[in-house]
Parts: structure tokens; C-alpha cells; sequence
């Protein structure tokens, strides 16, 4: 079970890590489109890092120690 359970964390560490790269890319896209997206330009790493650290904080909870980097081998 502890297997299982390592392997679901990991799941969603990767998953945050990339829903959290893909809303970092759509603002910086947005951010250099549109009028007056300074706003969303200078907001797009805190959103990813917000998404990023809740995906890290989930797997934290659940197996224990672990990596910030979903790539890192402890």
C-alpha cells in the first residue's frame, strides 16, 4: 500500500507541477498580448509556484519526506 500511495503523490506533485507551468505560460502569453497585462505578466510565477507548492504539500502530507522538484531523487 505504501507503494501505491508514494506513486499517487508523485501523480500529483507532476500534475500541479504542470497545470502550474501551463497557467505560468498562458499569462506570460497574456501578459505580452494584451493591453494592461503587467498585472498578469508579474502574477504568472506566483500563481505557478501557489500550484506548484499545494501539488508539493499534498505529496508531503501523504508519503512524508520528499523533494521539492518532482524529478529529485531523495
Amino acid at each position: 500500500m505504501k507503494g501505491f500511495i508514494d506513486r499517487l503523490g508523485l501523480v500529483i506533485h507532476w500534475c500541479a507541477f504542470l497545470i502550474g507551468a501551463s497557467f505560468f505560460m498562458v499569462g506570460m502569453f497574456m501578459g505580452f498580448t494584451t493591453s494592461g497585462g503587467a498585472e498578469i505578466f508579474f502574477a504568472a510565477p506566483f500563481v505557478w509556484f501557489a500550484i506548484w507548492g499545494t501539488g508539493w504539500l499534498i505529496r508531503y502530507l501523504m508519503v512524508g519526506k520528499c523533494k521539492s522538484l518532482p524529478w529529485e531523487k531523495l
